[in-house]
Formats: C-alpha cells, sequence, structure tokens
C-alpha cells in the first residue's frame, strides 16, 4: 500500500517533503550517490518475487509518487508474476472513510485466499 519501488525513477515526481526524505536518506541525489539509490531499487529485484503480490496505491499521491504503482505494476506484468492491483481516487493517506475500508478488505481477502488466515 502506497509503496515506494524506485526512490531515483520518481523522485521528480514526490513533494517537497518526499523529496527531502528520499535526499536526506539517501545521503544525496540519485546523481550523487548512484550505489546507494541502487541499493533501494526494488524493482530490479522483483524478479526474486515467489509469492503473489496485492499492490494499491492513491492516483494523487505525491509523497510515494504514482508513478511508483506505475513502474511496479509494468515490472510485475513483464515478468509474469501473479499480482493484484487497486487503485484510488486519493493521496497518500485515504480521506474517504469508505476507500479505506475497501482497501483493508482486499488486502484481509487477499490473505485469506493465499495464506488462509483471517
Amino acid at each position: 500500500m502506497r509503496g515506494i519501488y524506485s526512490e531515483a525513477k520518481t523522485l521528480p515526481y514526490a513533494d517537497r517533503l518526499g523529496k527531502i526524505f528520499t535526499i536526506t536518506g539517501h545521503g544525496g541525489t540519485p546523481e550523487e550517490r548512484p550505489e546507494i539509490y541502487a541499493k533501494s531499487e526494488t524493482l530490479d529485484r522483483m524478479d526474486r518475487i515467489t509469492a503473489p503480490v496485492l499492490i494499491m496505491h492513491g492516483e494523487v499521491d505525491v509523497r510515494a509518487p504514482f508513478e511508483n504503482f506505475t513502474l511496479a505494476v509494468e515490472r510485475l506484468e513483464a515478468l509474469g508474476k501473479e499480482f493484484e492491483s487497486k487503485t484510488y481516487p486519493e493521496g497518500h493517506g485515504f480521506r474517504d472513510p469508505a476507500n479505506s475500508v475497501d482497501m483493508y478488505a482486499r488486502l484481509q481477502a487477499f490473505f485469506t485466499r493465499h495464506l488462509g488466515i483471517c
């Protein structure tokens, strides 16, 4: 939910605080610290996924820019990974309670289907 799968590729889309968190957390920009950003590049490790994935994101999220969702879905599809996805017309923190309820209901159903719990 609201994941960041490529700090370097989505940094330009982040809000001011997201940019500060990313640059401070990585000790500089992607150009200044490419080796550090490479360590947090989840897209490059998605080939290792062996279990189904549920990915959900707000369409107007600028803290964890929506481009992360797009990149992740494209990568999962290209790799032929089993996944489910859902977007919501919200930002990083949902304000509409119906969207939060839907998101957590999907999460519970996903865990029930794939882990037999909940």
